[in-house]
């Protein structure tokens, strides 16, 4: 075991990449850099690591369950708000978790480092505010890239000069990233809400200098989760450094993407707020109650540590940390705590599972002080575990729980989500069929039965002035000149996910000829535009990109083969249209007789395609539009 552990977080992976963004505490022998390295108790033999940055190459094999710290040399630290080459690349032969820690004397924090499969092209900045004067008190957010050419766009909520140039709040920032390179952007301005879209999956952090709230600043920074990992349930317990009486607390911060309905439930009082899209909403968190925190869309919730307590010369500094959603909870977590400090853990879990977490597998120590959650089934308990380096394990048998990991230190302190060991699963991911079956969850367990007779692809098109063909092969031509739904899921479930795909039709000046002029895409909540003659483009959002385009970790990607641009979807949809005149739809066989539109019905039967969503039979292509 290395000598200064530090408490790292899921997920696991084999492939990790981060950066490190600028810490206002003075330099000195102290100044420490490095990313921790955990092998998981599972793993086959020892896990060859390779740690690369700026230049420097560190290789170690990690037996397993153990863990290893590589200290980085000084320069990786990023300054000013521009690009550099200053990535962080970790590679390891099996799956591995890896935390980040930034340590200076008297300010430091920690981060969860999130493995590159689980990126995304869609985040919300959150940077906390500082009641230090300081004209260096920058809030600052990072983009690390991954090994291609990459370009981001940046929707910011407060001003940035970046590499010179100055943007003001509400405009649009564009970065070419190479790969490998990193991004710092500064800015005295919060920059919370801004958003950032990129055309492939970064890793985005944020976070401040040195914030400043009741004791002195520290720096603090979260890797953030993409926005298509966001959670709808959420339990946060208090830190014990203010209470009610003290009129002092820690904040809660909630960001929402769209439209959103977040519930709360505090010391038994329920209060429901409405969220609109980009707002980031405050919180406030007092010892000894939890909140219980329930939302209708995915949210970001991060807990900020204010720096306490007040009334003593040993206080503690602020820290960030991200509060995960119950779904992410797991039976079995490492922890490790940090040299110099003094080490806590928060764990919650359900009420009829308290009595079976062990630690180190022994009986839960009687310091373990169970308090329920309100409006739950969840119980929450803080507990001191170590001074300086130390390991431990924390599980249960069978059932999911949660556990965060905070340390603190005189002007100092750290938290975040505690290393989760990924549990065996028993589900259709890991139950291996023969070719002619297909795994089904039957109840809790995974059951492999025979697979139903496969239906081939459908095709539907139009074109010309325009001539249509249904997926069941019935031929029409139709003169309308509005915008018509070509296809879309009319039997949305888990299983065949909803989508739509709509044509809108221009009428040729001086005739009654029309023709494709313009093509709609909307699935997993992008709306992707196709404009007639604007060869190489595509508009989202009201604006024009390039392609190609990845959205959603490749749920939507779109390309260009040669004078067409190609839609496709992970579920199967393809969508290819020429900027002229011609739209070609292809949907796979598990949506046949779910669909409706132009494009028919999709189950076989050519003569029955003129139906409505409803089921009610036309008696003609016009009605039906």
């Amino acid at each position: 075991m290395s000598g200064s552990g530090l408490c790292s977080a899921l997920p696991a992976g084999r492939e990790f990449a981060t950066s490190f963004m600028y810490n206002l505490g003075s330099n000195g022998r102290d100044t420490r850099f490095l990313v921790e390295v955990a092998a998981l108790p599972t793993s086959q033999g020892s896990t060859k690591v390779k740690v690369t940055a700026v230049g420097e190459v560190y290789e170690r094999e990690i037996k397993p369950g153990m863990s290893e710290s590589f200290k980085l040399p000084d320069r990786v630290e990023m300054t000013g708000s521009k690009k550099s080459h200053q990535a962080v690349l970790i590679e390891a032969s099996q799956d591995v978790t890896v935390m980040s820690l930034n340590y200076k004397k008297y300010t430091a924090d920690t981060s969860v480092i999130y493995p590159v499969k689980d990126w995304g092209t869609e985040y919300m900045i959150f940077t906390p505010s500082s009641s230090s004067p300081s004209p260096e008190s920058f809030k600052e957010f990072s983009l690390t890239n991954h090994k291609e050419p990459n370009s981001v766009e940046i929707f910011l909520q407060g001003s940035v000069r970046f590499e010179g140039k100055y943007y003001r709040r509400g405009s649009k920032m564009t970065i070419k990233l190479e790969p490998f390179e990193t991004a710092q952007i500064q800015s005295q301005d919060n920059l919370s809400g801004t958003k950032v879209i990129s055309r492939l999956p970064v890793a985005v952090s944020s976070g401040h200098v040195c914030v400043q709230k009741y004791t002195s600043c520290n720096h603090v920074y979260e890797q953030l989760l993409p926005v298509n990992s966001w959670g709808k349930e959420f339990i946060i317990a208090p830190l014990p450094y203010h209470d009610i009486l003290t009129y002092l607390h820690d904040s809660v911060y909630v960001q929402a993407s769209e439209p959103t309905k977040i519930i709360l439930n505090v010391d038994g009082k329920v209060q429901s707020y409405p969220m609109f899209a980009g707002q980031t909403l405050e919180l406030y968190s007092n010892w000894p109650h939890a909140i219980y925190l329930t939302s209708d869309k995915g949210i970001q919730v991060l807990f900020e540590f204010n720096g306490g307590p007040v009334d003593t010369q040993e206080y503690f500094d602020p820290f960030l940390m991200t509060i995960l959603p119950t779904n992410y909870f797991s039976t079995s977590y490492s922890l490790e705590g940090q040299g110099d400090f003094s080490n806590n853990i928060i764990v919650v879990a359900r009420n009829k599972d308290l009595d079976g977490i062990k630690i180190d597998q022994k009986p839960q120590p009687s310091n373990l002080m169970w308090r329920k959650v309100d409006g739950t089934d969840f119980s929450w308990a803080e507990m001191y575990y170590s001074t300086g380096a130390n390991f431990y394990q924390i599980s249960h048998p069978t059932s999911p729980f949660g556990v965060y990991s905070f340390g603190v230190l005189y002007a100092n302190g750290y938290g975040s989500p505690a290393a989760a060991d990924p549990a065996e699963k028993y589900d259709c991911s890991t139950t291996k069929c023969s070719e002619d079956e297909v795994c089904q969850m039957k109840g809790s367990s995974p059951v492999c039965v025979k697979k139903p007779p496969a239906i081939k692809a459908g095709t539907c098109w139009a074109m010309g002035d325009p001539h249509y063909r249904t997926f069941d092969g019935k031929y029409y031509t139709f003169m309308g000149n509005c915008t018509y739904t070509m296809v879309k899921n009319c039997h949305v479930d888990e299983n065949l996910p909803a989508f739509e795909v709509d044509a809108q039709n221009d009428r040729l000046t001086g005739s009654k000829v029309t023709f494709v002029g313009k093509v709609i895409i909307k699935a997993y909540g992008y709306t992707v535009t196709i404009v007639r003659s604007e060869f190489g483009l595509v508009r989202m959002n009201y604006t024009l990109w390039n392609l190609p385009i990845d959205l959603g970790n490749g749920k939507v990607k779109l390309s260009q083969s040669g004078l067409s641009v190609i839609v496709e979807t992970d579920f199967g949809l393809t969508v290819q249209y020429d900027w002229k005149e011609t739209i070609v739809i292809t949907v796979p066989g598990s949506f046949s007789g779910k669909i409706c539109g132009l494009c028919g019905n999709f189950n076989s039967k050519k003569e029955d395609d003129l139906v409505t969503p409803t089921g009610s039979h036309t008696s003609s292509v016009a009605a039906l539009a």
